[in-house]
């Protein structure tokens, strides 16, 4: 079957125009519904709803009896007003009564002339040419003008206030806000498009436009004071505007101010009064009078009376002395005069309420159409669509022909009475008195209008426009297509964010039928109220051209179900193009209800209701709804467990441990798209944002809902588990391989970043330097390269010794890093090393160069900030350092040779010094520690000195890590000992050399010739002995 498009789509916009006064008599007769309404009483105060109203009572309430009448019809905007006046104007007998119907898109000046058309006494003339003089052929600019001059005259000392009665504030405005609208520099911000002023001149003069629920008035924003340019204006403006832009109550009292005085303003623009507005409807009604013609006047929108409004008022409740307690008999003559006077005018309930108590004291009673579901149930919805879509599909003749015949009480005649399909289409779509649904049904009209509109009362303007036109005029073509209903239909009603699907719901649907899942699913979503994926009527499925699933529950209507006296209707596929309806057999019914009810039973009815509702606000979130603070954490607190969970550190070789205490990973790492507060992560922090891809919200909250299970049942043995456990198990496997990616390569600003080569670097060199390394070789390193390391003791450059202590510094945490990424952690604590990857280490020991080390990152992450330290000061001074420790231990060498000669024999020289040291404690030349001379030259005579110089040579072939092993592992203790030693000889020698020149010089100047002679060969055998021992040096 071709899908079938039933009305005249060109029809459209006049039968459901949204201003009920410009739909056509016969069009609104058709599609008239009754409205439903409360009855509320005149006093000022009301303290209920009031009772339940309908319109034949109001209309014969309204028109009945000699009293005069004044009706409020009070409603928010879209809830039926202007379709109720023009209902009681269609309805109301016109003989006998003058019935004036005021439209809303009118102007002041076209409402007056209306009032006076037709009455022929010279007074009314008077009034008429005064009008059409003071407002008459001017333009949209002219009246501007003249409206802005009448403001400025009206705030000014020449307006009508008491002045003894104004407050501080008011005197100051009355005396200096003229400034502002005077001056010629403020002129084009009052005179603006769209400005204030510009939409009371047109609602004065020019074609009314939109609606409105309240007076057009002065606001803050209307008031120029952002001005650039208020250097060009007088000082007395620059003065008031000034004052105004510093004091925001001034700005309030200021607006107050203009809008006590734009009645004034308009009505002198009009050339009437207050008093002339009275004297008009009373002349009125003393000339109806004497016709014996009663005056009924039907207001659309009172706000288009704003500036005669309050004026009109008092004319159209002036009962004379009416309600005095004393009446003259002047005063009863008069009343006797005056024809009877009935009114009737829609109002927004805020604007009816600035009204004054006088005022509401004078109505007969008011009628309010804000009605929720107790007056308007969803059966009174399908009747009002129902009325519509009649219309649409009836001829616009033959409606215009059945609301001529005056005698006619009967309803519209139902078009579907002439289809072919009538049975089949109400069967599948239902029906309100004859009147088919289709495209709709029941539930779609109501959940349209919910999702639509969100409106807690009823609001036809919105119901006609939001989604009964709305679907009319955009999706004729789709229908006829086979494209109907289509995605962006359900996204227009809340598709994104409002939906009772479940996710797992919605991916049955993508896996059972995935070339039309955007469109069964919006067939499911807003034509049932359904949880589960069901199949529709066979007439559904054949109009909107969407196969049946076959093995699914079978959506109908309830008013299909409920024609059915003994059983209830069953679709049988009996192919795979054809089904049938049959009805099902009594006996089975009760197993039917039961076999539906297990199939259909939600995944939430044994959660707590807290859980439930987290399971809800994921459904909406995978359809682009946001997650709260709270139910973000909460998401955050499950899905951290179950991936430190899931994860095998060990396998990974990763310590979760570090990077968790490292702040690097931690729940605040996992982010959800259109969370509702975004929390800033740190450089360096591990990202895990759901959904990782675009299309994989639904997935992701699947996953999400299947934690959430997993952690109350303990077990995947739920209803539906295994296919949570696998949209678990795939996902959670592919957010692991992220999360592992990122803890080898950190996400920087601009590149990720993998520690451990840098780590490994810092390690080796600080192992080689530091002497750790007993064999030079990759080998050797990697199995020294977390042993302990302290600081050696012995002569090094400083250069040397600067750069160790940095790197024996940092070195545990430079070594917790490295660990992290190669260690297996077994036990409770998870603290202790159990076993290294050795194998990465050697891989990258082997190809170290020093002249060429791992680059660090730009950016600094605070867990490497030490590591990138130590990295950046080996890459700058590595190679310089070794080369300076390298060529310090070649002097040493050099002085060794000079000091021991070729043969570098340190016992030699140590037996010499020992001689020297005897002859110089017996001939009391000693200067100096013994026991340190005596020890030092034992140093002399155990200390290897040619292997250390010749280790030291063998350097000379030797480059970077090599060397620093090498110059790490030199016996640095052994070359401090020979070099202190020989320090300590060297400052014996010179010491004991100067005393016996010192004797000398003494024993020179003594008498005693033979003593001294003696003395001098003792003496030069000493001196012999020292000569002896230098030259050993």
């Amino acid at each position: 079957m071709k899908p079938l498009l039933c009305w005249q789509t060109e029809q459209v916009y006049k039968v459901m125009d949204k201003d009920a006064l410009h739909v056509q008599q016969h069009l609104f007769l058709a599609t008239h519904h009754p409205i439903k309404m409360y009855k509320q009483t005149a006093s000022p105060k009301v303290h209920d709803k009031g009772a339940s109203y309908d319109e034949t009572t109001f209309l014969n309430n309204f028109t009945s009896g000699k009293d005069q009448v004044f009706v409020p019809i009070l409603g928010e905007s879209g809830t039926g007003k202007s379709h109720l006046i023009r209902w009681l104007h269609a309805k109301i007998d016109k003989r006998g009564r003058k019935v004036l119907l005021i439209p809303r898109l009118t102007n002041l000046k076209e409402i007056i002339l209306m009032i006076l058309e037709d009455l022929e006494d010279p007074l009314f003339e008077e009034y008429r040419q005064r009008v059409r003089h003071s407002v008459g052929n001017i333009t949209s600019e002219q009246a501007k003008e003249i409206l802005h001059n009448n403001i400025t005259l009206a705030i000014g000392k020449n307006g009508n206030h008491v002045v003894e009665r104004l407050s501080d504030a008011e005197l100051f405005l009355m005396e200096n806000l003229p400034h502002l609208f005077r001056d010629p520099a403020f002129i084009p911000e009052w005179f603006k498009e769209d400005g204030i002023i510009h939409q009371l001149a047109e609602h004065i003069v020019g074609g009314n436009g939109g609606r409105l629920n309240e007076r057009r008035e002065f606001t803050i924003q209307d008031l120029p004071i952002n001005l650039t340019y208020i250097n060009r204006a007088s000082e007395d403006a620059q003065y008031v505007y000034s004052e105004l832009v510093a004091d925001y109550q001034l700005q309030q009292e200021a607006v107050e101010w203009i809008n006590r005085s734009l009645d004034q303003a308009i009505s002198t623009m009009l050339s009437l009064s207050s008093t002339d507005l009275v004297k008009i409807m009373k002349q009125i009604r003393i000339e109806l009078a004497a016709k014996n013609i009663e005056l009924i006047l039907l207001i659309e929108d009172f706000t288009v009376l704003q500036g005669i409004d309050y004026q009109l008022l008092d004319a159209l409740i002036y009962t004379s002395a009416k309600n005095n307690d004393i009446k003259t008999l002047e005063d009863e003559e008069e009343k006797d005069k005056l024809c009877n006077m009935r009114v009737a005018l829609g109002c927004t309930t805020g604007y009816f309420h600035r009204f004054e108590d006088t005022v509401l004291t004078r109505i007969s009673f008011r009628v309010t159409l804000d009605v929720g579901e107790d007056l308007v149930p969803p059966e009174e919805i399908e009747r009002f669509s129902a009325k519509y879509l009649n219309a649409l599909r009836t001829p616009e003749q033959e409606i215009r022909q059945w609301a001529l015949d005056k005698e006619n009480t009967k309803p519209l005649r139902s078009a579907c009475e002439d289809c072919s399909f009538v049975e089949s289409c109400h069967e599948a779509f239902g029906q309100t008195d004859g009147i088919g649904l289709y495209p709709f049904n029941k539930k779609a009209l109501q959940i349209m209008y919910k999702r639509g509109t969100s409106e807690e009362n009823f609001n036809p303007r919105l119901l006609i426009g939001k989604v009964l036109r709305y679907i009319l005029e955009n999706y004729a073509e789709p229908i006829c297509e086979g494209q109907f209903p289509s995605p962006a239909l359900f996204d227009h009603f809340g598709g994104k964010s409002i939906n009772r699907l479940s996710v797992i719901a919605q991916k049955e649907i993508e896996r059972l039928d995935p070339v039309h899942y955007d469109r069964r699913l919006a067939l499911i979503e807003l034509w049932t109220e359904e949880y589960d994926v069901v199949d529709f009527h066979p007439f559904i499925h054949e109009a909107f051209n969407l196969p049946p699933l076959h093995d699914r529950r079978v959506f109908l209507q309830e008013a299909a179900t409920s024609q059915q006296a003994n059983g209830e209707l069953v679709v049988d596929y009996t192919s795979k193009d054809q089904f049938s309806i049959r009805e099902h057999s009594p006996e089975n019914k009760q197993n039917l209800k039961n076999e539906i009810e297990s199939t259909s039973r939600s995944l939430d009815d044994e959660l707590p209701q807290s859980l439930m509702e987290r399971i809800q606000i994921l459904d909406q979130w995978a359809n682009g709804g946001s997650l709260s603070q709270s139910h973000s954490q909460f998401m955050r607190d499950i899905l951290f467990e179950a991936v430190n969970d899931y994860i095998n550190w060990d396998f990974e070789q990763i310590n979760q441990k570090w990077f968790q205490d490292n702040g690097l990973w931690s729940k605040r790492s996992i982010l959800f798209e259109s969370q509702s507060t975004q929390q800033k992560q740190a450089l360096g922090q591990i990202r895990l944002n759901l959904p990782c891809r675009e299309n994989e919200r639904k997935d992701t909250a699947l996953t999400l809902q299947g934690l959430i299970y997993h952690q109350y049942y303990k077990h995947w043995e739920f209803n539906k588990g295994s296919e949570f456990l696998r949209y678990s198990a795939r996902y959670l496997e592919q957010w692991c391989s992220m999360l592992i990616k990122q803890m080898r390569q950190i996400p920087l600003n601009n590149e990720a970043f993998d520690p451990l080569p840098l780590a490994l670097d810092v390690l080796a060199i600080t192992a080689a330097m530091g002497g750790a390394v007993k064999n030079n070789s990759p080998e050797g390193i990697t199995e020294v390269l977390f042993n302990p390391i302290t600081l050696p003791s012995g002569v090094r450059t400083s250069e040397w010794i600067k750069l160790l202590e940095l790197l024996l510094l940092h070195r545990e945490e430079i070594k917790s890093i490295a660990l992290a990424r190669l260690s297996i952690i077994k036990g409770e604590t998870r603290n202790r090393v159990r076993m290294v990857d050795a194998s990465i280490v050697y891989s990258h020991v082997i190809n170290l160069n020093l002249s060429n080390l791992t680059l660090p990152p730009d950016d600094k992450v605070g867990a490497f900030d030490k590591l990138i330290k130590c990295s950046d000061m080996l890459r700058m001074q590595v190679c310089q350092v070794m080369e300076s420790e390298h060529q310090d231990k070649l002097k040493w060498t050099e002085k060794m040779k000079e000091t021991f000669g070729d043969t570098l024999d340190g016992k030699a020289t140590a037996i010499q010094v020992n001689e020297a040291l005897k002859t110089a404690v017996s001939s009391a030349t000693l200067r100096g520690d013994q026991h340190e001379i005596q020890a030092a030259t034992a140093t002399l005579e155990a200390r290897s000195i040619s292997n250390i110089v010749r280790i030291i040579s063998d350097n000379e072939k030797k480059h970077g890590l090599e060397l620093a092993v090498s110059l790490g592992k030199l016996a640095i203790k052994h070359i401090t000992d020979i070099t202190n030693s020989l320090t300590i000889i060297e400052k014996f020698l010179e010491q004991s050399t100067k005393k016996v020149e010192n004797d000398l010089v003494h024993l020179q100047g003594n008498e005693a010739v033979l003593e001294l002679e003696t003395i001098r060969n003792d003496i030069q055998k000493d001196l012999d002995l020292v000569e002896l021992a230098f030259k050993s040096f």
